[in-house]
């Protein structure tokens, strides 16, 4: 591969810096698993000496879990638990990789054993919700993330984002709720999280709700430091909703602001097929 690329320079250099980075990746990848698959071995050789250690099946049931190797890690854990192992950690990392196993019901009962004494722990109220949701039981997911949102103090933004599509799980038409909690989010969080902005941006449009939606675009270009694409980005929304005479001035503000770019810039592929999608939507319009 790399000596087909080396051969013919012309026109492979690009690909030569996607090969390099991809390879680079995989590597990461392979090296942490192997890191994995290290500590398995050696935790393997700790236990054929200690058989009756609780502690080293659970050390070896969650780097199973890390490993990805669920039915594995769920077999040391239930040995840990038969050695006596009954801690509310036992528990929750049992649940978890029984739920990423795909055996909600059973996950749910691991909660159960440990919830009533630790039922001020946020952490367990967001597994008991992904667990009632894979079982369709949205509303009581619901009420588990409530809590979550009232009293998690690390939340982040995937926490908002599942709350909010359990909230469409249970009423695919409840974009008022999902926008709820995604200003909620927005204001623990912060204003400008771009992941929260991008989903309340399509909740906006699939409830048609016009002129937020064009308010959230112009967020998004005044926030932005490169303003182009969004400007194309509100054209093709006006456009949509057959406001013709506003998608032309974002139009020509998506011009201006690819003038402004440095030439280097400008003469990219992107930004090229960009001017390309602009000149194609603008013939488009009825003025």
């Amino acid at each position: 591969m790399i000596s087909e690329l080396l051969s013919h320079p012309k026109g492979s250099c690009l690909k030569l810096k996607q090969f390099i980075f991809c390879f680079f990746l995989c590597c990461s990848v392979v090296h942490s698993h192997g890191n994995l698959s290290i500590r398995i071995q050696q935790k393997t050789v700790e236990i054929s000496k200690n058989p009756n250690n609780s502690k080293l099946y659970f050390e070896r049931g969650f780097l199973y879990q890390q490993h990805f190797e669920y039915g594995k890690a769920i077999s040391d854990y239930n040995k840990s638990e038969k050695l006596g192992d009954i801690t509310a950690l036992l528990y929750f990392r049992k649940a978890e990789a029984l739920l990423a196993n795909n055996q909600p019901l059973k996950a749910l009962e691991a909660t159960n054993r440990i919830f009533n004494e630790n039922n001020n722990d946020s952490k367990i109220y967001k597994l008991r919700a992904q667990i009632y949701y894979a079982l369709t039981e949205y509303s009581k997911a619901l009420e588990s993330y409530q809590y979550v949102l009232r009293n998690m103090k690390d939340i982040g933004p995937s926490d908002i984002l599942e709350y909010s599509e359990i909230i469409l799980a249970k009423n695919p038409t409840n974009y008022k709720d999902a926008l709820d909690v995604i200003e909620i989010g927005l204001k623990k969080i912060g204003e400008q999280t771009l992941t929260l902005n991008l989903k309340k941006l399509d909740y906006l449009i699939a409830s048609k709700n016009n002129e937020k939606v064009i308010e959230q675009y112009n967020f998004f270009i005044t926030s932005s430091k490169r303003k182009e694409n969004w400007y194309y980005k509100k054209a093709i929304y006006l456009r949509s909703i057959e406001k013709d005479a506003e998608a032309n001035i974002a139009l020509q503000q998506a011009k201006t602001a690819i003038v402004l770019l440095k030439p280097k810039t400008q003469n990219t592929i992107a930004i090229k097929r960009l001017v390309s999608q602009i000149y194609e939507l603008e013939n488009t319009l009825t003025l």
